[in-house]
């Protein structure tokens, strides 16, 4: 049995026994946890900002090294993100950029690199930037830091296919196909070019940089609708489910 702590963000929380709960978070350290907090349900001292999605906390828990589910010992809330439940938008986006994260990684999964993705895209939405254009940042960074990232190079068959102001983007390989493109269209989506040369900006940027991208709105809800398929196609994970929501 070991004794760790970690700064994290709370991601979900659901009930366990009368008066405890089963709370996710994803850590700096150690990736996606999940930990009993006993005794917390109805408890005016314990309950609160500590096991509300979103908040920021310091937390020491022990585990088995035979399980995946831990206990806590001890919760310190160090931020609020006011902004993401004081502002409609703003919620909107919070709550599926963190069930996004709850979704893709398994206890113990992500790295370092998925903890500062998430955490600069709420602290991005609370510092006032637009909700949806964070959405699109983190969408990009994620698919990036999974390793993911596509050539978005065109198909033999589509030499011509980058003088058109739209095309298909396959999502099994990152090709482009023009529209009138004789392979398989399965698997597709349409993508105007100027989603293409944001997409391709966004992979030559520092990925801790990314956050500061500025997105036109015309192209928000594309680089968006692109991000859940292509992170659940590869994942092999249902998100489609929350933007639909």
């Amino acid at each position: 049995m070991g004794i760790y702590n970690s700064e994290g963000i709370v991601l979900n929380k659901i009930p366990f026994s009368n008066t405890s709960l089963i709370v996710s978070y994803l850590t700096e350290a150690y990736g996606k946890v999940k930990l009993v907090c006993r005794g917390v349900r109805g408890s005016k001292k314990q309950s609160g900002v500590h096991f509300e999605p979103g908040s920021l906390v310091h937390l020491e828990w022990y585990k088995k090294d035979t399980s995946d589910l831990g206990t806590l010992r001890n919760c310190d809330t160090s931020k609020v993100f006011r902004r993401l439940w004081e502002d409609y938008d703003s919620m909107q986006v919070a709550l599926r950029i963190i069930k996004i994260t709850d979704r893709l990684f398994s206890s113990s999964d992500a790295e370092i690199v998925n903890y500062n993705i998430f955490k600069n895209a709420l602290q991005s939405i609370e510092s006032g930037l637009v909700p949806k254009n964070v959405e699109c940042t983190f969408l990009l960074g994620e698919i990036i830091a999974l390793g993911f990232a596509p050539t978005l190079n065109y198909c033999e068959e589509c030499v011509s296919g980058n003088n058109r102001k739209r095309v298909y983007f396959n999502l099994e390989n990152g090709e482009l196909r023009c529209l009138d493109c004789k392979l398989s269209s399965e698997h597709v989506v349409k993508l105007s070019q100027g989603t293409i040369m944001t997409i391709n900006e966004s992979f030559r940027k520092n990925i801790y940089e990314i956050h500061d991208m500025k997105i036109i709105t015309q192209i928000q809800e594309e680089i968006i609708r692109l991000g859940y398929y292509f992170l659940s196609y590869h994942s092999g994970i249902n998100l489609n489910t929350i933007m639909e929501k």
